[in-house]
């Protein structure tokens, strides 16, 4: 089950509209999904997609993941899934909640490069 708004520790955002056929925040999960993922939301602690097929429910084993925010790769950070649950909007899709696990440093850096792109300059590495 999705947690309530109160639990959660970072503010989300909706997914950004691409830009020319490419979206600034990209999100790669190999072992859930071929090429990017489906993003929906995000938050420097995790973030909320869309898969095509149901995923194994929770509990199951951390996976790598990598972020790209426009061309900066953040890459290797263990993620795993929280919950899943036919997606509302679009019911042949599943909506899965991912929790990013990265160290402080980490994510302070990922955070400030998701504040760059939300205030519509691009990020520096």
């Amino acid at each position: 089950m999705e947690p309530d708004w109160q639990e959660r520790h970072f503010l989300r955002f909706k997914a950004p509209p691409a830009e020319n056929g490419d979206s600034p925040l990209s999100i790669y999960i190999p072992d859930l999904a071929e090429g990017p993922v489906t993003l929906l939301n995000f938050s420097s602690g995790g973030f909320l997609i869309s898969l095509s097929t149901s995923p194994p429910e929770p509990p199951r084993p951390p996976f790598t993941c990598s972020i790209w925010v426009h061309d900066i790769s953040l890459t290797e950070f263990k993620a795993e899934i929280v919950w899943v649950r036919p997606n509302e909007d679009d019911p042949a899709t599943w909506a899965v909640g991912v929790s990013v696990d990265m160290p402080e440093d980490k994510r302070d850096h990922y955070a400030s490069l998701l504040t760059a792109m939300l205030n519509g300059d691009r990020p520096e590495a």
